[in-house]
């Protein structure tokens, strides 16, 4: 049921794949699970790119490496999210199993796991369900709504992705926004030379935190919700002063960027040599993203805001945070999602 991952797969994706076994297991999982997976210890001759035998002592050392990496990506996880990091950990030897009881932040940090599992081809679409996958990416804008509420620390969000939860078309949605900013109109026919049949026009989800004189001149979000493999190609950046058409008087006159994922950011992130080559690796990679896309809310982000946002008052966040009330229907998702391919495990 669980694909494992190729040989050029980071410690991002091989941690998620540790996650993912040990969601299915009433035990401990993590070096020995690693070692019969890469083949350590099989009767099987391995070979190298250039097909000449692998020595024995090569292949263990590219282990003990790989392990290395994913204990620090746990530990890494672990200590970022704290008691809403859904597992446990042992260090000697490293393994991790399922926390006894799921909390709604751990649930929010496993809907995202499975979401990027589908990505990275570890569950395949046909196993979990096209059904199923399609729903989870549409759910997903509840997380990134979260995430931009807790950004702006109080924010506002409203979910423009479509389909829409109330269902309205493009430009009705755009009046409504106005209207919950308090500041801006927006056009009641497509202005020439815009798409006629925009359903979104890039932006998933619009985050503000106004001033209580009402006269604009706020903070303003646009976030991107991205699930699928070409995430780093969906950015809103460029696009900011372009959505300002759709407005007769556009509710902002400067925006910051956003993109919301599922997976851990540095998944695409080329492994390197050693703890600071990676360090100073990945601080590059996300400072390329924040200059590609803005904001950057990854799984961590995602579940740190979410569990900031589950803190505040149920009716006051209804209010402010869009998608808020389906928090419960992402849990079902998540419970049913697990009892799917739990059977088939």
């Amino acid at each position: 049921m669980i694909g494992s991952p190729g040989a050029d797969s980071n410690r991002a994706v091989w941690a998620d794949w540790l996650e993912i076994e040990a969601l299915f297991q009433n035990t401990w999982v993590g070096e020995a699970l690693v070692r019969r997976t890469v083949g350590i210890g099989s009767d099987e001759q391995r070979l190298s790119d250039d097909d000449e035998p692998v020595e024995e002592e090569i292949a263990d050392n590219a282990t003990a490496q790989l392990l290395d990496r994913i204990s620090d990506e746990i530990g890494f996880r672990s200590s970022a999210l704290r008691e809403n990091y859904p597992f446990e950990i042992t260090r000697t030897p490293f393994s991790i199993r399922r926390r006894a009881a799921r909390t709604r932040a751990h649930k929010i940090y496993l809907f995202n796991l499975l979401l990027s599992a589908v990505k990275e081809n570890l569950i395949s679409n046909s196993r979990l369900g096209d059904a199923r996958v399609r729903q989870g990416r549409v759910l997903f804008h509840v997380c990134a709504s979260a995430a931009v509420a807790a950004l702006l620390h109080l924010g506002k969000t409203y979910w423009l992705g479509f389909p829409r939860p109330d269902r309205t078309g493009f430009l009705a949605a755009l009046a409504e926004l106005c209207i919950r900013i308090g500041v801006g109109q927006a056009h009641c026919t497509a202005p020439r030379g815009l798409p006629s049949k925009a359903k979104d026009d890039q932006v998933d989800v619009v985050g503000w935190r106004s001033f209580s004189d009402g006269r604009g001149a706020g903070l303003a979000v646009l976030c991107q919700a991205a699930t699928g493999a070409n995430w780093t190609e969906k950015s809103v950046a460029g696009h900011v002063d372009a959505f300002t058409h759709w407005f007769l008087k556009s509710p902002y006159a400067r925006a910051w960027p956003a993109i919301a994922v599922p997976i851990m950011s540095h998944h695409e992130l080329e492994e390197s040599d050693g703890a600071e080559d990676f360090a100073e690796a990945q601080f590059n990679f996300m400072h390329r993203l924040n200059s590609d896309h803005g904001a950057v809310l990854d799984r961590l982000r995602i579940v740190e805001g979410t569990s900031e946002i589950l803190k505040r008052d149920p009716i006051e966040a209804a209010e402010s945070v869009a998608g808020y009330d389906r928090i419960g229907e992402l849990e079902m998702w998540l419970e049913d999602a697990l009892r799917h391919l739990e059977a088939s495990h």
